[in-house]
């Protein structure tokens, strides 16, 4: 069974209930946020697998990061892993994240913690899961 859909506004005061059809935009399994003030930006996850990088012509990725050179094109992907339950980061780039304080290598996989601040060489990613009881379930399947 797939992990939940999510609804909520992942401070701690979450709606409880089936999302409203006519307004899914707040709706998503994780959410991402960098950037400050103005330019600050969010991204609602809604797949189980999102590609993070750099702005390319060449590569294709879900979340654009600005940043220098040094940010990769497929810098990172984070993804829900089914057999244990829980969200990961998997490290693509030779220069590194740091998560959980700690500087993670070229092909380091990390548990992600319902808030867990990551830095790709310079810019902050958050990373956020609604609480416990904002879950929402997919409808049954036919």
């Amino acid at each position: 069974m797939p992990p939940h859909v999510l609804q909520g506004d992942y401070t701690g005061t979450s709606s409880v209930g089936m999302a409203d059809a006519s307004d899914l935009s707040e709706v998503g399994f994780f959410k991402l946020c960098w950037g400050h003030g103005e330019s600050r930006k969010t991204f609602l996850g809604r797949k189980y697998e999102v590609l993070i990088g750099r702005e390319s012509k060449l590569e294709e990725v879900d979340v654009k990061l600005n940043g220098s050179a040094q940010l990769s094109r497929k810098h990172a992907v984070i993804f829900y892993d089914f057999e244990k339950k829980g969200w990961y980061v998997k490290v693509l780039s030779k220069n590194g994240i740091m998560v959980h304080n700690k500087l993670r290598g070229a092909d380091a996989v990390v548990e992600l913690k319902p808030i867990t601040f990551m830095d790709f060489v310079g810019e902050w990613l958050e990373f956020y899961l609604p609480e416990e009881d904002s879950l929402i379930p997919f409808p049954p399947e036919d």
